[in-house]
């Protein structure tokens, strides 16, 4: 957040405002609009004015929309050890140190497995329509663990990285061509 201060106070800093979102649904847009009013009105000297607002940039992201939840998950509780991740059997033992597991990312992968079985029993949702954003790689596994052991059929998309997809990469070209 402080970079990102620091920049927007930088009078010598060129900004060149995104006012249209051509990727998500209206909702997810307005959420996000809604969300960022809030969280930067709560910030010193911030404020998230009509310009930082963006729009959904087709009439088509209006359609077959779905509402929007944000879920806060309690994650402050110790896991039983039928909660803790699996480690097979056939996995090398290695001399380097291996990536802590946050007990608060298996409850919330936990939580979201169960959130999408009881939307698909209820009917309010097919598997096929469900899809989840991760914040880090490693997230996946656990993601996958918790929908085998309730039998979630899932598709991971295995890209090693956002910035290594075509769309991003093409977009960063532009910026820095657009720079120069």
């Amino acid at each position: 957040m402080l970079i990102a201060q620091s920049i927007i106070n930088n009078n010598e800093a060129h900004k060149i405002p995104i006012s249209y979102n051509f990727r998500s649904k209206y909702d997810i847009v307005n959420f996000n609009n809604i969300t960022f009013k809030e969280i930067m009105d709560l910030t010193v000297n911030t404020k998230y004015t009509p310009e930082d607002t963006v729009e959904a940039g087709t009439s088509e992201q209006s359609k077959d929309s779905h509402k929007v939840e944000f879920h806060i998950v309690k994650t402050d509780v110790d896991l039983s050890p039928e909660q803790e991740p699996e480690i097979a059997e056939d996995d090398e033992i290695s001399e380097e140190p291996e990536l802590n597991i946050d007990p608060a990312d298996v409850i919330s992968a936990q939580y979201i497995a169960q959130k999408i079985i009881d939307l698909v029993s209820s009917g309010e949702a097919k598997f096929k329509d469900i899809t989840i954003l991760v914040r880090a790689h490693h997230l996946k596994d656990l993601l996958k663990e918790a929908f085998d052991k309730v039998n979630i059929p899932y598709f991971l998309n295995e890209q090693s990285g956002f910035y290594k997809s075509e769309v991003v990469a093409a977009t960063i070209h532009i910026l820095k061509y657009l720079n120069t």
